[in-house]
């Protein structure tokens, strides 16, 4: 018998492969495309209040109005839009101990800072200066949608202003008359 030899054949070893170095070519001039992004509105940062920071606060009602606190600070306004200041600190203690006269709208905070920090952003969606109630009074269709949310306080002055202004004649709009009479339930006599 004759021995035939299996022959295995071998693993070959991998071939090296020759890397060529490619040339990388390179513009003379780099040309940077940049995109430029609409100018943001820059809102003014609001301002941390402290303590003894000045607030202007006005009488909202439509006689005489007064506050004192526990601390003894106290403060009058004769007529309704007369204007006053107040220390920061002295509206966050009415605040906490009297928000009525805040809440109710006894008197408007006429800083919108002073309104953020005391964190009344939605209760002032309502609450007007004396320019915001000549213009709610020409308009409405926006006094209808405000007139129930606002506090009370602030009804009652827009209907008592309104109501002198019907009787002196400054004020004709019987649209106005009518939203006043039925969300108020007073009579306006012109």
């Amino acid at each position: 018998m004759t021995e035939e030899k299996k022959t295995v054949p071998r693993k070959k070893a991998p071939k090296k492969e020759t890397v060529e170095k490619a040339e990388v070519k390179t513009p003379e001039t780099l040309e940077v495309v940049t995109k430029e992004e609409p100018e943001k509105e820059t809102t003014p940062k609001q301002r941390r209040l402290g303590k003894n920071d000045d607030i202007t606060v006005m009488n909202n009602t439509t006689g005489r109005y007064g506050y004192t606190s526990r601390s003894g600070f106290a403060v009058e306004m004769n007529e309704y839009g007369d204007t006053e200041t107040i220390p920061f600190g002295e509206l966050e203690t009415m605040r906490s101990s009297q928000k009525r006269h805040i809440e109710e709208a006894f008197i408007v905070i006429l800083d919108e800072d002073a309104v953020k920090q005391l964190r009344y952003e939605k209760l002032y969606e309502n609450v007007l200066d004396e320019d915001g109630v000549e213009e709610v009074l020409e308009d409405h269709v926006r006094l209808e949608k405000m007139i129930n949310k606002m506090p009370k306080t602030m009804r009652e002055t827009v209907g008592a202003i309104a109501s002198r202004k019907f009787k002196n004649g400054e004020l004709f709009d019987m649209r106005v008359k009518k939203v006043l009479e039925d969300n108020l339930k007073i009579k306006i006599d012109s």
